[in-house]
């Protein structure tokens, strides 16, 4: 039943109501009769009140015998709508105090609270709130409302403040049309009150309601510093960055307004947020011009804008400038550090962190296992969970960081049992994500999928981040059918505009061999970044069309999307693919030049590669004896043996000792057998027993490779030598009749270095 047209409490005997004539009156039986239906005497009830006669539906009430809880809702607000709030009262005083058991519902409250707001009653407000709280274990929004109303109404404004404000919080379903009621007549009868609009503003920025807390802002006449700041924070926690600088902004030109800490924290925290290097620098002047000191706080916010915005050194030199330093300092350049993949540097702060007297926390340790992960070393890894046990540190997200730490350190098995026993009752959303990753990255897609399975029995819903990890499984198995039920799962739930699903999506289809599809995502993507337009070029290279690859990285070029290191890899790998030479050279330059990216090894083997395709062999090889030793050119020189294989213009014997030079001590067993087969290839034994000695000193063993093909939507794998296959026999018999076939034929086989170290011709 709606509370309406409610009497003021400054009139209390006038009534809404026109006067008319007496009823006739209503014949009422006795308990041992058959009773007349409540919502008839209700009707009766609610009628005499409508028409301004309460004393008469109080006759009527007395009447009954037994007055059920609407009947006493019904005459309880009947005479709030006469003006009549003491007498509401008494009449819920005896509704309490009945022999007859009744149970006041949310409209005994909301009325009888509307009565004490009209009668400044505020002993029986409160009361009456004690009851509600000791009787229900949630307070209904009818119910809250009416609270907010009698203690604005019944307490002085600065008394009120925090009471109501409690009030509010606990409400479960707070519709800001109804909660603004009491804020207006708090605040906007006093808008120089700066802290109640303070209080104001906080609440409706925390609450999301970030416009209606603008409007408050606007109105106000007199704005203090922290009113500034909180509309400004307001923003920032809404994710509305630009409008907070804008606020920011405003601070700045104002005489009579001086902006502090909070100003500035709030105004970079934006600036991180939005990568806007150039506002950062400018605040950054700003506060060293009008600032003798710069507070800690301020100084920590920097080194983080700074690294936000890729520019880490200058992070460092901020942090290095400070002559004071918290642990918020250190964690912060530590996490500035791994950010930037700069890890080494990161662990290198960590011990001098140590030696300064600080110790590791939460936040360290989060940084720790980042970095081992990045590098792949899981004896950081290791010390950093045995610190994190041996001092009993336990945070959010704990399992998922190590998880994703042992599994990318090579230790799937040991994530294995972080998931499966540590996790028992805590697995979240984020660490069956980590799960599934770390078996994607292990190459073991069927666990991933079990995993994945897993989930989904345990009804835990998948994420974007869930599917951008299990769809590289779907390159590994080779088979693209799984993908596509991957992606109709997207599409059903309406995560497929996301910008990584959309760009593993393209990955996934280009690698199966469906490029149309890939092309089709790409196209459908909403937000396109760097990688989705990566993602897609890489396609178009791997399936020999460079000529489209080039025209999609112009038009990225000319867009607002920036190309990184990784896209550039991918254009020379498509100019490769493509015989686009002078194309992938002019790229190559340009990457330098104008995008000031400095070349990695792996932009190396492109140009090495693109070169020995084109038949370039002399300029290739010139172009790594150029490099020296810089960066890691043990894959250079791969690459360089693999197109020189064939080759018939060049001393084999000084390449391949120029190419061992540069690729000594790197580790790669990929390498040493590729330059025996070359070795075996030209006849030098001597040479491949050397390469073979030194591969069993170094105990190097290459991986074996492995190819697959989808049959009947199974996915059937092949590995060399492997006798796990169901249908072995069979393949191994077909193997010897092809080989027997060739050998009739004329041909031989020839000398090849394995796995092992071991000539193919020795089995």
């Amino acid at each position: 039943m709606a509370i309406v047209s409610f009497n003021s409490p400054h009139n209390p005997t006038k009534s809404h109501y026109h006067q008319h004539p007496p009823p006739q009156p209503l014949s009422i039986t006795t308990p041992n009769s058959n009773p007349t239906k409540t919502p008839s005497i209700r009707a009766h009830l609610s009628q005499l009140c409508q028409e301004g006669r309460p004393d008469i539906a109080r006759s009527l009430f007395n009447t009954i015998p037994r007055p059920t809880t609407v009947l006493w809702n019904t005459i309880i607000i009947g005479f709030i709508c006469n003006g009549m709030s003491h007498e509401a009262l008494c009449f819920y005083a005896r509704m309490i105090n009945s022999l007859t058991p009744v149970n006041p519902d949310a409209y005994t409250y909301s009325s009888t609270l509307k009565g004490c707001a009209n009668t400044q009653q505020l002993k029986v407000g409160k009361a009456l709130h004690c009851r509600i709280l000791r009787s229900h274990s949630t307070v209904s929004t009818i119910v809250g409302n009416s609270l907010l109303n009698m203690y604005s109404s019944c307490l002085n404004p600065l008394s009120r403040f925090d009471l109501v404000e409690n009030v509010f919080d606990g409400l479960r379903k707070r519709k800001w049309f109804l909660g603004i009621l009491w804020w207006v007549v708090v605040a906007m009868k006093d808008t120089n009150n700066c802290d109640v609009l303070y209080g104001l503003v906080v609440k409706m920025g925390k609450l999301g309601d970030i416009d209606s807390a603008r409007v408050v802002f606007e109105v106000a006449r007199e704005r203090d510093i922290e009113v500034w700041n909180t509309m400004i924070g307001g923003y920032v926690q809404n994710d509305c960055y630009a409008e907070g600088l804008d606020i920011f902004l405003r601070v700045l030109e104002l005489n009579d307004i001086v902006p502090d800490t909070v100003t500035f924290l709030a105004a970079l925290t934006a600036v991180s947020r939005l990568q806007r290097l150039d506002f950062g620098q400018q605040v950054h002047s700003y506060l060293l011009k009008n600032s003798m000191i710069v507070p800690v706080i301020i100084s920590n916010a920097l080194i983080a804008m700074y690294s936000k915005c890729n520019l880490v050194d200058t992070s460092f030199k901020i942090f290095e400038k400070m002559e004071e330093r918290d642990i918020v300092s250190w964690n912060t350049m530590v996490s500035a550090f791994v950010q930037n993949e700069c890890d080494d540097e990161g662990l290198m702060l960590v011990y001098e962190m140590q030696n300064q007297g600080f110790r590791i926390d939460s936040v360290t340790a989060t940084a720790l296992l980042s970095a081992a992960s990045n590098l792949r070393n899981y004896k950081i890894g290791k010390q950093t969970h045995g610190y994190l046990l041996r001092n009993w540190i336990q945070f959010e997200g704990i399992e998922s960081y190590l998880i994703d730490m042992y599994a990318k350190s090579g230790l799937i098995s040991i994530a294995k049992q972080l998931f499966e026993k540590n996790c028992v009752n805590t697995k979240d959303q984020v660490t069956w994500n980590a799960m599934i990753a770390g078996y994607a990255q292990n190459g073991e897609t069927d666990q991933a999928f079990t995993v994945l399975r897993q989930m989904l029995e345990q009804n835990e819903k998948p994420n974007s981040v869930t599917l951008a990890s299990i769809l590289p499984a779907c390159n590994l198995s080779g088979g693209v059918t799984v993908g596509k039920q991957i992606h109709g799962f997207a599409l059903r739930h309406s995560i497929h505009g996301n910008v990584f699903v959309g760009s593993a999506l393209i990955d996934m289809y280009s690698k199966c061999g469906a490029i149309v599809s890939g092309e089709m995502v790409f196209h459908m993507t909403p937000e396109k970044n760097s990688v989705t337009y990566t993602s897609i070029i890489l396609g178009y290279g791997q399936h020999g069309l460079g000529g489209k690859a080039l025209s999609l990285f112009q038009i990225m070029l000319e867009s607002a999307v920036k190309p990184d290191a990784v896209t550039f890899v991918a254009i020379l790998s498509a100019c490769s693919y493509a015989g686009m030479i002078d194309q992938g050279l002019q790229i190559f330059e340009l990457m330098e030049s104008e995008y000031r990216i400095p070349p990695t090894p792996e932009h190396y083997c492109c140009i090495v590669d693109m070169l020995g395709r084109a038949g370039r062999v002399i300029e290739a090889y010139e172009f790594i004896k150029n490099l020296g030793n810089e960066g890691n050119v043990a894959g250079i020189g791969d690459h360089f043996l693999e197109l020189v294989e064939f080759m018939e213009n060049l001393s084999w014997e000084n390449c391949g000792q120029k190419v061992f030079t540069l690729n000594e001590g790197s580790g790669m067993a990929g390498y040493h057998v590729l330059l025996s087969n070359i070795y075996a290839d030209k006849g030098m034994w001597k040479s491949v027993d050397g390469v073979r000695k030194g591969m069993r000193d170094e105990g190097l063993r290459k991986e074996s490779g492995c190819s697959w093909i989808e049959i009947g939507g199974t996915v059937n794998r092949f590995t060399a030598k492997d006798k796990k296959h169901p249908q072995f026999d069979m393949i191994y018999a077909k193997l010897e009749n092809l080989a027997m076939d060739m050998k009739i034929a004329g041909y031989r086989p020839i000398a090849r270095c394995t796995a092992d170290g071991t000539s193919e011709l020795e089995d």
